[in-house]
């Protein structure tokens, strides 16, 4: 669909929009570094309510196609319950959201993960360290300018995701970081994923990536 986009610029088949979910038993494979790696294709993953509104909204206006990417984990989780600003509130593609203000580590983050970070930076609060946590929301285009501003401020990075760290996002979030921020870092940058296995073990993977995380959190913000 996405070498169709020059068909559609002169007048051929209609753009598209796939909303494709992730988590639990039958949809547990992270799919965001699949599609990022296909030219033409936006990709964007909102953690809340109205972050999931808005870049619907910019979906439906977008002359290119879009993967809509939603953690069904998310369903029934009350802090994800978020209140539209407005009936005019649309997210711009390739714009991130501080979701927690800090000085001591920067976490980057998205989807479901947001608020497992959320969890461990209040923890860390209660130990000094002072976490920041922002949520990127859209992975193609993705906010580089937004997330070098925060690795300036705080000087120690945490990369975190739902996926294996073997190919993972996070991996080219940290080659960028460390092409254009790599003089401004205090210390090696982290990145938290679930382990590469060759079959499900979902629930020693999620409780194996929710304790791991918070230990490197707190290692970098020493």
């Amino acid at each position: 669909m996405a070498k169709q986009r020059p068909l559609e610029l002169s007048g051929g088949s209609p753009h598209r929009r796939r909303r494709i979910h992730q988590g639990g038993p039958w949809h547990s494979t992270c799919v965001e570094s699949f599609f990022s790696h296909i030219p033409g294709w936006r990709v964007v993953f909102p953690s809340c309510a109205e972050d999931a509104k808005g870049l619907i909204k910019a979906a439906a206006r977008s002359e290119d196609p879009v993967i809509f990417l939603e953690h069904k984990g998310l369903y029934r989780k009350p802090q994800a319950k978020t209140l539209e600003p407005d009936g005019d509130y649309i997210v711009p593609f390739g714009k991130g959201r501080v979701c927690r203000d800090g000085r001591d580590v920067t976490v980057i983050t998205w989807g479901a993960i947001v608020y497992q970070a959320l969890d461990a930076a209040r923890q860390l609060e209660q130990q000094g360290h002072s976490v920041e946590v922002i949520d990127l929301r859209s992975i193609i285009p993705f906010d580089e300018e937004f997330i070098y501003r925060s690795v300036r401020k705080t000087s120690r990075v945490v990369i975190v995701h739902e996926d294996s760290l073997l190919m993972g996002f996070g991996a080219e979030i940290s080659a960028r970081i460390a092409s254009n921020c790599l003089d401004e870092l205090d210390a090696p940058m982290t990145r938290v994923g679930a382990k590469t296995r060759l079959w499900l073990q979902r629930l020693r993977s999620k409780r194996w990536c929710c304790r791991q995380h918070r230990i490197c959190i707190a290692q970098s913000a020493k």
